[in-house]
């Protein structure tokens, strides 16, 4: 059986669960989003397929649904076992109910789904806490993650919790999207940015190009992962509006998504 684990991060949290997934099964490929769009290919002869993304305002990444009622529609692949993972900072929300009635739509049905707390990194809202907290929310994880691995091992079966409401949350959430991804009108460069391109290269919605100035232009197709501002190694982008909390960053060195030489896909 071919085993490929889809994953959409913006700061490391999800692809770091998404690669202590892969070792439940034998020689499993793991792509990001974008690669698995634009390289369908890829994604042929998959039988066992593994969906890990954040959650964002209670549900999964815009582009995350795209993905399945789209590609993976298109694709009509032979599942055997289907598994999906959320990374989130303390509310799962809808999330993981919504993903299971878009794959529903797109012709397959979800075997596994749990969900995993990780750093919140939503910086309008939340202050990145220290280090030594931060290494406790990795343990944890560590912890939740080794216990999933073993149970995809096993390929057991684990249905997502049914939630009140959840029809109506999912039709509210599609109909702010538009609007989610204009946000990014509130991001801000100063002169000290250094035209790096590391927020281009990082943004999982390649939603940002660098100009012939050297400077990131966003388009307006945002996820609001913050994964731009976060990666900056000079701190060159900001907030239209201060944080509640202050600016705070989160480079998550433990997630092994950034290195020093520039961005691992």
């Amino acid at each position: 059986m071919s085993t490929t684990i889809c994953y959409f991060t913006g700061t490391g949290n999800s692809y770091y669960a998404a690669k202590a997934c892969a070792g439940a099964f034998e020689n499993a490929q793991v792509l990001s989003l974008r690669e698995a769009r634009m390289n369908q290919r890829l994604l042929q002869g998959t039988t066992i397929l593994g969906l890990v993304f954040p959650v964002y305002f209670l549900a999964p990444p815009a582009l995350m649904a795209k993905f399945i009622t789209r590609t993976l529609a298109d694709l009509k692949l032979p599942l055997e076992y289907v598994f999906v993972i959320a990374t989130n900072g303390g509310l799962v929300g809808y999330s993981l109910m919504i993903v299971e009635r878009l794959l529903a739509q797109a012709g397959y049905v979800p075997s596994y789904a749990e969900s995993v707390r990780m750093v919140d990194t939503y910086i309008p809202l939340y202050r990145i806490p220290g280090e030594a907290e931060q290494e406790s929310i990795y343990r944890k994880a560590d912890l939740k993650l080794a216990t999933i691995v073993n149970e995809l091992r096993e390929q057991q079966l684990k249905v997502p919790p049914r939630k009140f409401l959840t029809r109506l949350y999912q039709t509210f959430w599609k109909a702010r999207i538009p609007h989610r991804e204009a946000l990014d009108s509130r991001f801000r460069v100063s002169q000290s940015c250094t035209g790096c391109g590391l927020c281009a290269r990082v943004c999982p919605a390649a939603n940002i190009v660098i100009t012939l100035e050297g400077k990131p232009d966003y388009s307006h197709a945002c996820e609001q992962c913050f994964g731009c501002y976060h990666c900056c190694p000079v701190h060159a982008i900001s907030l239209t509006h201060r944080p509640l909390q202050g600016y705070t960053w989160f480079p998550n060195k433990t997630s092994g998504y950034t290195q020093p030489n520039g961005f691992k896909r």
